[in-house]
This record gives structure tokens, C-alpha cells and sequence, in this order.
């Protein structure tokens, strides 16, 4: 089990004289301890936040943003900038990319070339497989629809990503909920112990009721009322009490 965060002490020196700590922890330790509790995603405030505009020409401009990819921190403090290709024979559509690189070290934001065909469709955004580990992790925040020979992209062209969870989304906490299917179980598997002996003991109880009851129900009934040296039931403005088998219903009446 890998546990932290403690200060280290220096347990030796390697070959270039460094020291040599107990405790240390590599970025992806860290990554890992946020991923736990932040979600990918743009960060809500400003609502501009990475925010792809049309710039003239094939430009694009990105609206400076701030966002979280699997533990990892982008921020962008100034406008970037993309050129696209122009348009081919056919249309086509770009897809906009935050790109998280484990490879390179950073997150960067890249143009994905989409294919030129009659009913054209962005190309996928690459993230690992459910369980798998991967290098490269993609947050899409614009497709371009780039049209057949053109040379300007208009506002029009562009659909904003962002804000739909397929492939961006906001950065929210992840722990919204408890998962309660464990607890659930052993919640059922009590409920089975408990009721067949509950049941056995009140099956147990009422055999034993019947045979006060079959001699002289009412005899028997009197009988335990008599044992009572006082009891009383309030319930709805019922007011019953048992103390020389006196009734006293609501208030100043004797039956």
C-alpha cells in the first residue's frame, strides 16, 4: 500500500551525492490522490473558460481556461491560437482536443483532422479503455465543420463541446453519492437470520396465548388486567387506564 502525504527523512545518498528519501512520491501519486475526489473537465467560472472562436481565415481562437485531466492541472493564462487546413474535396470536421500527454509531461491544446467524406463525422476523442492505463487522455471542447474548398471558418461552423459530458464536461467532485450495494447485503443477510428467529419466538408466544385463552377467554383476560397494579395508554386523545379496571375515555367520562 502506497500512503501519504508524510515528511521524509534522508535514508542515504545516491552516486551524484543526492539524498536519498523514505517518503517520496512521483507526480503520478499525486495525480492519483486528486483524481479521487475532482472530475475532468473545464473549470464553470469565467463560463469562457477554453472557449474555441472563430478568428478569420482557418484561425481559431482559444479562450484563455483552466482544466483537470485525471489528477492533472491545464491552465491557460492568454488566448491560444490553431490553423487549420483548408477545406478538401469533400467536408470534413476538426475536432478541437485538451490533450493530456504522460509522455510529454503536459496538457496541450491540438486540432484533430477529421476525414473528408460526403457525410463527414469528427474523429474520436483517445482515452484508454475502461481498467487499461494509457499515455494520452482527451477532453473534446469543439468540432469544425470544415466545408469542401473552403478557406474561412465562420462562428457558425463551430458546436461547443464543453459543456456536454460525453466529451468534456465541467469539473465537479466526483464523490456525489454513496455506492451502498455492500451494505445493502448485509443489511438483507441479517433481515434472513433475524426473522426466522423472531418468527420461531412469536409463533412460540402465541401457541402459548391460545392456551390461556381456549379454558375461559374472559375469565383468563380479566385475570392479566388484574395483575396490572397501573397502566395507561394515551393514543390520539385516548386516555385508558387499567388501575382497578377503570376506563376513563377523553375527558371527565367513566365507562
Amino acid at each position: 500500500m502506497r500512503s501519504g502525504f508524510f515528511n521524509s527523512e534522508i535514508t542515504g545518498y545516491d552516486s551524484e551525492g543526492m539524498p536519498m528519501f523514505d517518503r517520496a512520491e512521483d507526480a503520478e501519486f499525486y495525480a492519483e490522490y486528486f483524481n479521487s475526489f475532482i472530475g475532468n473537465g473545464v473549470f464553470p467560472n469565467p463560463s469562457t473558460n477554453f472557449q474555441v472562436l472563430a478568428g478569420g481565415n482557418m484561425t481559431l481562437n482559444i479562450q484563455p481556461g483552466k482544466c483537470w485531466i485525471n489528477g492533472y492541472f491545464g491552465w491557460s493564462d492568454l488566448p491560444e491560437h490553431l490553423t487549420l487546413e483548408r477545406g478538401d474535396t469533400l467536408d470534413r470536421i476538426d475536432r478541437i482536443v485538451l490533450q493530456l500527454d504522460l509522455r510529454t509531461r503536459q496538457i496541450a491544446l491540438v486540432a484533430k483532422k477529421g476525414t473528408p467524406a460526403s457525410a463527414p463525422v469528427a474523429p474520436e476523442i483517445t482515452r484508454p479503455a475502461s481498467g487499461e492505463i494509457g499515455d494520452i487522455y482527451e477532453l473534446g471542447i469543439a468540432d469544425v465543420r470544415v466545408n469542401k474548398n473552403s478557406s474561412v471558418i465562420l462562428q457558425e461552423y463551430i458546436t461547443d463541446l464543453r459543456l456536454n459530458t460525453t466529451y468534456c464536461g465541467i469539473v465537479v467532485q466526483t464523490v456525489q453519492g454513496i455506492d451502498t450495494t455492500t451494505l445493502a447485503l448485509q443489511l438483507q443477510g441479517w433481515i434472513d437470520r433475524y426473522m426466522p428467529e423472531k418468527e420461531a419466538i412469536f409463533n412460540a408466544w402465541l401457541d402459548s396465548l391460545k392456551d390461556i385463552l381456549d379454558e375461559n377467554t374472559v375469565g383468563n383476560l380479566l385475570n392479566l388486567i388484574n395483575k396490572k397494579t397501573s397502566f395507561e395508554i394515551v393514543e390520539n386523545g385516548l386516555s385508558t387506564s387499567l388501575e382497578g379496571v377503570k376506563f376513563v375515555v377523553g375527558e371527565n367520562r367513566e365507562v
